[in-house]
């Protein structure tokens, strides 16, 4: 019996079916349940694995410490920067899937779901990780006034701000208020469906445009092609800014994968812009100028905010 080929079984499985994400144990039942002559062979070859549950373990752990020989090998393959990590079988190339057409969407999983469909979802994330209050920016109240491209990546789709006084005495508020202690921490969020190496520059550098006025600005993606993280991780190093993986369908387990560089001071300038512009950005102003005057965050003026 030939020896197992795993990488050509992992190929095998995901190219019956083409773009449905698949974790290493589930590849692995699946290569298990297609092969058995061969899994068979592998299992009495081995000295150390013995039952059904330790072969899918070490399949698991093989097709864990070879994935980039498998995308190498074949690039069809994909894979998506969860945890568990996911791969996929896509034919279709990265500059389509940034720029889909109606034919290329038609049965993918993206096409489910907008964008803004994951605002509320990373509400709640932020909220239970960072404590930070969380409302939308909607680029559609927008001003026009600078014309058609005038605004062109201005506007963050999410600005947040985190409480620094919370479970503070009341008297230690007022004088912090009074020696004009720092009070809050503000927060600006980019959102996308998907990130790869075709996007990934343009996805960084918009959010570097329209979130770096904050003391914390994170670029958030649903997915993140694994072959455009080295290149996010050194344009992050270079400029402070995070990244957030997010898990649409159990926000708990979204992930701060790259930490912002915290920026010492808010650039005013900047904010005042997005003020003169969008409605929105004029509330958050009004929510942040409500919470100096009261020493707390009123639930009800940040609509991303669970249990509002």
């Amino acid at each position: 019996m030939a020896k197992l080929d795993l990488k050509k079984k992992v190929w095998d499985i995901l190219s019956q079916l083409p773009d449905t994400e698949m974790t290493a144990r589930e590849i692995s039942s699946a290569i298990r349940n297609q092969f058995p002559d061969e899994t068979s062979a592998k299992l009495a070859r081995s000295k150390s694995v013995n039952t059904e549950e330790e072969l899918l373990t070490q399949l698991v752990a093989e097709i864990g410490a070879n994935w980039k020989r498998i995308l190498v090998k074949y690039p069809t393959i994909k894979t998506v920067e969860t945890r568990p990590r996911l791969f996929y079988y896509s034919t279709v190339s990265d500059e389509e899937e940034v720029f889909p057409n109606e034919t290329t969407l038609k049965d993918s999983a993206e096409s489910s779901y907008h964008e803004h469909d994951l605002y509320p979802v990373l509400g709640k994330f932020v909220f239970e990780e960072l404590d930070c209050y969380a409302m939308r920016i909607d680029e559609r109240r927008s001003s026009n006034k600078h014309g058609k491209r005038g605004n062109h990546w201005l506007f963050p789709d999410i600005v947040g701000a985190v409480n620094l006084m919370d479970g503070w005495h009341s008297e230690t508020k007022e004088l912090a208020r009074t020696v004009g202690a720092r009070q809050m921490k503000l927060f600006s969020f980019e959102i996308k469906k998907k990130i790869n190496r075709a996007n990934v520059r343009e996805c960084f550098f918009q959010t570097l445009s329209n979130s770096s006025w904050a003391n914390f600005a994170y670029l958030v993606a649903a997915k993140l092609d694994s072959k455009a993280l080295p290149e996010l991780r050194m344009l992050c190093a270079s400029h402070g800014i995070g990244y957030i993986n997010l898990d649409r369908t159990n926000p708990s387990d979204s992930i701060i994968m790259i930490p912002a560089k915290e920026r010492k001071s808010v650039d005013w300038d900047s904010l005042d812009r997005l003020t003169k512009e969008n409605k929105d950005a004029q509330d958050y102003l009004e929510n942040l100028r409500s919470f100096h005057g009261l020493g707390r965050v009123r639930n009800k003026d940040w609509d991303l905010t669970p249990n509002n």
